[in-house]
């Protein structure tokens, strides 16, 4: 009723190493993904560190932004906010009356104008996932931080609050980093 096999493979066997080289491929594409997604939010939270690093700097020595004319001697902070998750602002010009922002010291607020900021884009499908603030902890939507002229450490301020520091959650797919900023000023990355 059957032959002997003499050479070659069935259809069962070629089947079969179909369907291995399929689920393998599935898995390396699964995991291509992934790393995209790792590589895109490390990218980002050196974007927010640099952006941090460029506020403190700038508020620390009172320098002006490269396109800018007028120096920003009482202040350079960051805004970030979950209503524009992919946007970080660098801005300056606290409290000065030239400048197109105002800070209000009573609600501990500063608005952010449109001529006094520099806006960071965050590239990929990374965005900002929460804020928060440290001691007290809550969740808010919008967060500050700031360096003035001859203060070392920075302000933190969140809606109606004016916190220890600020977590900022970066995220993309699966994959999540938080930057935490603390009211001495340092930053670190917490994963």
């Amino acid at each position: 009723m059957f032959s002997p096999r003499e050479n070659g493979y069935t259809l069962i066997e070629l089947l079969v190493v179909i369907a291995l080289l399929a689920g393998l491929g599935s898995i390396l594409l699964l995991n291509g993904a992934e790393s995209r997604n790792l590589v895109q939010l490390q990218t980002a939270t050196q974007q927010l560190e640099s952006a941090l690093t460029q506020a403190q700097a700038f508020g620390n020595s009172g320098r002006a932004f490269p396109a800018g004319t007028d120096n920003f001697d009482s202040g350079f902070g960051i805004f970030v906010t979950t209503a524009s998750p992919k946007n970080i602002r660098i801005y300056g010009g606290l409290g000065d009356t030239d400048a197109s922002g105002t800070f209000d010291e009573d609600e501990e607020k500063y608005t952010v104008a449109a001529q006094s900021f520099e806006l960071i884009l965050l590239g990929g499908n990374v965005e900002i996932n929460r804020i928060r603030g440290v001691s007290p902890n809550a969740n808010a939507s919008e967060g500050h931080v700031l360096f003035r002229r001859g203060e070392p450490e920075a302000h933190v301020y969140t809606q109606n609050q004016t916190p220890d520091g600020l977590v900022i959650t970066l995220a993309s797919g699966t994959a999540s980093i938080d930057v935490v900023i603390n009211k001495t000023g340092l930053f670190y990355i917490d994963q």
